[in-house]
C-alpha cells in the first residue's frame, strides 16, 4: 500500500489480511479502518476489526480495536499492517494509510503551503482539528519535539514549508534515504 493509500479487503477468523507500507523515521503513521455497509438497508457487515502494526523486523509494535491507530515510526523501512477479525466476526473493510512527515497537517503525505490552514487550526483549536483529521494536531505539528503544538513550533514549521526538498528526494518525503532508491530505478528504467 502506498504512503497515502487505501485498500479494500475482507477479514474473518480464518482469513486475516496483512499489508506493508514504507515509512521514514519520525513519520506519523495513521492507519484507519472503516466498515462499508454499516447503515440501514445495507448488506450485513458484522466485522469487529483489530488493527495490528508490526515493525521493520516483524515484531508487534502496537494495536487498536477498530477505528484509528497512530504511531510515530522509530526507524525507516517497511512496516506491516494486519487487519484481523475479532470475536468470530467477518466482513469487508477499507484500510487507509497515511505516512505523514512532521509538518504535514492536512495528512496528504507532503509538507507544503497547503498545510498552513491545518497548522493554524491545530494551534487555535486542537479539538476541532482532531474532529476533522482524526488525530491530535501535536502528532505532526510538534516541530520542536517538546510534546505539544504551541507558538514555539511556528518558526520551525515555516522553515519546513518554505525550504525546498533536495533534488535527490525522489519520493517527496523531504529526506534523502533508501526510500528514494525505488523511484530512482523506476525513473531510470521508464524514462
Amino acid at each position: 500500500i502506498s504512503r497515502t493509500g487505501a485498500v479494500l479487503g475482507h477479514a474473518s477468523a480464518a482469513d486475516s489480511d496483512f499489508h506493508s507500507v514504507d515509512v521514514s523515521q519520525d513519520d506519523t503513521l495513521i492507519i484507519r479502518v472503516d466498515l462499508p455497509a454499516s447503515g440501514p438497508f445495507a448488506f450485513v457487515n458484522d466485522l469487529q476489526p483489530l488493527i495490528e502494526l508490526y515493525g521493520t523486523d516483524g515484531t508487534p509494535v502496537t494495536s487498536a480495536t477498530g477505528g484509528v491507530l497512530t504511531h510515530v515510526a522509530t526507524v525507516t523501512g517497511s512496516y506491516s499492517v494486519g487487519v484481523l477479525a475479532q470475536n468470530e466476526t467477518e466482513g469487508e473493510y477499507l484500510l487507509s494509510v497515511a505516512a505523514a512527515p512532521k509538518g504535514d497537517m492536512n495528512l496528504d503525505g507532503r509538507v507544503d503551503t497547503a498545510d498552513v490552514d491545518g497548522f493554524a487550526l491545530g494551534l487555535a483549536n486542537a479539538a476541532q482539528y482532531e474532529a476533522i483529521y482524526g488525530v491530535h494536531p501535536a502528532l505532526n505539528g510538534d516541530m520542536d519535539g517538546d510534546g505539544d503544538l504551541d507558538f514555539d513550533d511556528i518558526d520551525d514549521f515555516v522553515e519546513r514549508i518554505t525550504s525546498s526538498p533536495p533534488a535527490s528526494d525522489l519520493n517527496a518525503d523531504r529526506r534523502v534515504n533508501g526510500l528514494d532508491v525505488a523511484p530512482f530505478v523506476d525513473a531510470l528504467i521508464n524514462g
